[in-house]
């Protein structure tokens, strides 16, 4: 991950400034009404914001992991058009500090708050019913400053036959969620994709494309690690100072595992319905174990996301929700993961690599996004 904590935190700092005053001034930036290009150099000239240069990057780094469709927000700000319409809720949010990264500024001050289980609660409130106290001792260790620590992706590969036929990439997030084991999440996840690599290279498999595997740092705390990734060796046709770079034209698709170590059950196609045809196809062996569903469902927070979001294939697994699926809590040990499951999954995946490295053609793209208008 090229940005470090430290970083995020001056851009926090800064750039909420910055924000306010770019929503609550911005008449030209969010007008009802574009600019036209004359308008836009002479208040270019009076220092006032442009939406391309000003504000839209300002959203990409703070505000859109969330706000994206089929993300937790209740809009996207993807889009120049989307933001107008909701300028005034966007302004509100961020001069009473509601959103993130903002939000976080009174977590420093706060005193600490610990979350319990249902079964903990639960048992807590019975004993209540009964007019008998409850004591609850409890020991927190919390741990706040300016260290910067820095942290990083892993990438490896097993090179195609053809350099000039590109790259289809498979991963998912190796960082973890504090105070958790994070055995569904992500260290199975991980294991997946180590273990398709691990198979491909024990058939001697030769793919035509290159085979990449990404283990993504920074996930838990905004997809950092694969957004840095994307945006440093594919560009983003949505920034006009980045641009689109030669790798965009090369991958063919991206997989990713995140949500939980339950036996995959299909795919999700991200609104992509012109890859169903190949995604069906890869399936067909693999329905005896109930891999049946090619949904087009967009489905978000985690790593496809950022490749998705610039217009490259990123496909995530649809996945059984298991007992043992207690992502970001204290019970998310080895003991709830079922091996089998894994087992079939690295198959699954390495099977669907495979063939998106051999194909005739590419996976099929959604339309390219269009630059930020200005």
């Amino acid at each position: 991950m090229d940005r470090t904590h430290q970083a995020q935190g001056m851009r926090a700092r800064h750039g909420r400034t910055r924000l306010v005053a770019l929503l609550v001034i911005a008449g030209a930036a969010l007008a009802v009404v574009p600019l036209t290009q004359h308008e836009e150099e002479l208040v270019a000239q009076d220092g006032a914001p442009s939406y391309a240069r000003d504000v839209a990057p300002i959203l990409r780094q703070n505000c859109t992991t969330c706000h994206r469709p089929g993300g937790l927000g209740p809009f996207s700000l993807l889009d120049y058009e989307t933001v107008k319409s909701h300028r005034d809720d966007i302004r509100m949010a961020v001069e009473d500090r509601e959103m993130p990264p903002w939000h976080a500024e009174g977590m420093h001050a706060s005193v600490p708050i610990l979350a319990v289980t249902p079964e903990h609660y639960n048992r807590m409130h019975r004993i209540l019913r009964r007019r008998i106290p409850v004591k609850v001792e409890v020991e927190i260790r919390n741990r706040i400053g300016e260290r910067v620590e820095k942290a990083q992706n892993l990438i490896a590969e097993i090179p195609g036959t053809d350099p000039r036929a590109g790259v289809v990439m498979l991963g998912a997030h190796f960082d973890t969620w504090h105070g958790s084991p994070n055995a569904s999440d992500n260290t199975s996840g991980v294991a997946v994709a180590l273990e398709a690599m691990r198979i491909l290279k024990a058939v001697g498999a030769r793919p035509r494309r290159t085979i990449r595997i990404a283990l993504w740092s920074g996930e838990e705390q905004g997809l950092f690690g694969s957004r840095a990734y994307v945006r440093e060796h594919f560009g983003d046709p949505r920034d006009s100072t980045i641009g689109v770079k030669p790798a965009y034209e090369m991958l063919s698709a991206y997989f990713n595992q995140d949500y939980g170590a339950g036996q995959y059950r299909g795919i999700y196609l991200q609104g992509n319905d012109a890859a169903r045809g190949m995604m069906t196809a890869w399936m067909q062996p693999f329905r005896d174990l109930g891999m049946t569903a090619v949904s087009n469902q967009s489905v978000g927070s985690t790593d496809h996301i950022p490749l998705d979001d610039v217009g490259l294939p990123g496909f995530q697994f649809l996945q059984d929700r298991t007992p043992g699926r207690a992502g970001h809590t204290s019970l998310d040990y080895f003991e709830g993961i079922q091996p089998e499951d894994l087992m079939k999954n690295a198959t699954i995946m390495a099977s669907y690599v495979y063939h998106a490295a051999m194909a005739a053609e590419r996976v099929p793209r959604k339309r390219r996004p269009a630059a930020a208008a200005r």
